[in-house]
């Protein structure tokens, strides 16, 4: 079985699921992204507060889910690689049955596949940007294999936080400037629109002013016009919206 097979066929969610069953069974289903698999797992309950205090209980939870899944996951990874050996007649603890440089080239490439395929870009990305600099066992045997899936599994790790930090950040930073937009323009205290149509009409202290066609501000009702100083104080208005 190649490489992409056993992703296709098991992939990172599927693999744990199958821990129960018997490590390195391999099921059909295709493979289900990291923060998909988190989402369903945090369920959603409580998802009460404000956005920052929602954001922070779902890193919370986030977190939790991942220190559960990453106990069994090198593990899994493990099996499948060593399903994709067998194939071969590779026996990672026979030393006689492989050439470790072979093995050794193989390993980064199924660890890249494993960890990364079927997950959302922004997650793939930085997998595959940060494991080209994980080194690669010197020795090879199930051990080492075994400890260098570790290493990829808090890559991973540190990928999903990362990118929820990042979209919670986004999430509170959009919500801000919705607010802004709803709030509309700040204009001076006791200051408040009246009509926003034609004719614009300001209200202020009370009374009302209404601008005309030729920008002259009069009281609303009269030809009776404003004075230089509340003309020049409900431009100012004006320019802020």
């Amino acid at each position: 079985m190649k490489v992409n097979e056993v992703i296709t066929e098991a992939g990172v969610w599927q693999g744990i699921k199958n821990v129960g069953r018997g490590i390195g069974q391999i099921a059909g289903g295709a493979a289900t992204g990291v923060v998909y698999g988190l989402d369903r797992l945090a369920g959603g309950s409580g998802d009460v507060g404000t956005l920052k205090q929602r954001a922070q209980r779902k890193l919370n939870q986030t977190t939790k889910n991942l220190a559960a899944v990453n106990r069994e996951l090198p593990q899994q990874a493990l099996a499948n690689f060593e399903v994709q050996l067998s194939q071969s007649g590779i026996d990672l603890n026979d030393p006689t049955t492989f050439n470790p440089t072979s093995v050794r080239n193989s390993l980064r490439d199924f660890g890249l596949q494993f960890f990364a395929g079927g997950e959302d870009d922004a997650v793939k990305a930085y997998i595959v940007q940060t494991v080209q600099y994980e080194p690669l066992p010197s020795k090879i045997d199930g051990k080492t294999v075994l400890n260098y899936f570790k290493e990829l599994t808090k890559i991973r790790s540190n990928a999903v936080v990362w990118i929820t930090q990042n979209q919670s950040l986004q999430a509170i930073q959009q919500a801000q400037q919705a607010q802004q937009t709803q709030q509309g323009p700040e204009l001076t205290p006791g200051v408040s629109v009246v009509n926003s149509a034609d004719p614009l009409i300001l209200r202020y202290k009370n009374t009302d002013y209404a601008l005309t066609n030729d920008d002259r501000w009069v009281y609303l009702g009269s030809k009776k016009e404003a004075s230089p100083e509340m003309t020049q104080f409900l431009n100012k208005q004006l320019s802020k919206l």
